[in-house]
């Protein structure tokens, strides 16, 4: 898996290097977005959109994009008005139904080529690829079960599921990294000399991209990325339906079919979790001023990966995802927001920027003089 982020991390930084030669600035949220959904799409299912080099936005990217904005939309309609939207085939409903067909001919695609491959990998006695469709239906033959015994749309389900989640929560903290350490230039510093003593070779340019492990020596790299999960979480806000009667740790009775919310957005700024320095964005938080290691936080307070059995199974896939990435570009360049522009965000099922965000890139060394 940190193969494939590295070779995608040195195609990101082929863009970066072509803005700043020619003196042009970059969206950086896009850039990011057109990433994240190579690396998902490769790890996941092996498979190369190309929409990262490609000058215009991949078809299947842009119909997730409309299909996610809209379904939030509908939490903000009377069910009554998108329904009948719906039923007529009008406005917003009619797009989407067009939007959704592009989404599962993609993925009756991907299922259909997984499915080929696992059965030219048995009939020639080898392991083949792995990916995720792959992983489900060895699963379900442990179970007796046939291929031709799993629902498509269950398979459809699954790979939207990963598509979804492996793209926009990752887009989402990676363009509030940097957008945040470009606003706190000693926070840059400190993750710049931070990488430049552990991984020296990635400084000097003997390796283009840094390992898992490596990027896990950078704790300070890992407080930042944390501080600003904090503030910006990626999905900033959840809902649960109780299945059955059950009684919250405060005492609140809930009964089975009731919903219980929470946004990870408000936790984050409560000064009763986090002291009166709350709003302020201090890496420093997640470091222990004693020992010098990270500070182990219970998951229900840091919400952003969620807790209990609804930890994001993705979790240390991002994680790594965030840090490689994070650690390679800062190691090479600095990016300056250009002024004039409103950063803030859009509501939506994630936490993603509003408006295009464009960067001026510069050469860590030039900047550094």
């Amino acid at each position: 898996m940190a193969t494939v982020v590295q070779e995608n991390v040195n195609t990101l930084n082929e863009i970066l290097e072509h803005s700043m030669d020619n003196a042009e600035s970059l969206d950086l949220f896009h850039v990011l977005n057109r990433f994240t959904f190579e690396v998902i799409s490769e790890i996941a299912f092996g498979i190369k959109f190309g929409g990262l080099v490609s000058k215009s936005e991949h078809p299947v990217e842009a119909a997730f994009n409309f299909a996610q904005q809209r379904m939030f939309e509908r939490f903000q309609e009377p069910m009554r008005l998108w329904k009948l939207q719906r039923w007529l085939n009008v406005g917003s409903e009619h797009r989407l139904r067009k939007i959704i067909q592009i989404i599962d001919n993609t993925c009756y695609d991907i299922i259909s080529r997984s499915m080929e491959e696992r059965k030219t990998a048995a009939s020639a006695a080898t392991d083949g690829k792995r990916n995720i469709i792959s992983l489900f239906l060895d699963g379900a033959s442990d179970d007796t079960k046939s291929d031709q015994d799993l629902d498509p749309k269950y398979l459809r389900d699954i790979v939207v599921s990963f598509m979804t989640a492996g793209r926009d929560t990752t887009t989402a903290a990676l363009s509030w990294f940097f957008y945040t350490v470009s606003q706190h230039p000693e926070v840059e510093e400190k993750i710049r000399d931070e990488i430049f003593s552990k991984i020296p070779e990635l400084a000097n340019g003997v390796i283009s991209s840094p390992s898992t492990s490596q990027v896990n020596d950078l704790l300070y790299l890992e407080a930042t990325v944390k501080e600003v999960l904090r503030s910006y979480p990626s999905i900033p806000s959840n809902i649960r339906e109780a299945l059955e009667d059950v009684v919250l740790c405060d005492g609140t009775v809930m009964k089975a079919g009731e919903a219980v919310s929470w946004s990870a957005y408000s936790m984050g700024r409560m000064t009763r979790l986090w002291g009166i320095d709350a709003k302020e964005f201090k890496p420093e938080r997640c470091i222990d001023a004693t020992t010098g290691k990270l500070v182990t936080v219970s998951s229900f307070k840091y919400l952003f990966f969620n807790a209990g059995p609804r930890t994001c199974l993705g979790t240390k896939l991002a994680m790594m995802e965030i840090k490689i990435t994070a650690a390679n570009v800062l190691s090479k360049y600095h990016l300056t927001v250009c002024p004039g522009q409103t950063v803030t965000y859009r509501i939506g099922l994630s936490l993603v920027m509003k408006n295009v965000i464009k960067v001026k890139v510069e050469e860590v060394s030039s900047f550094c003089t």
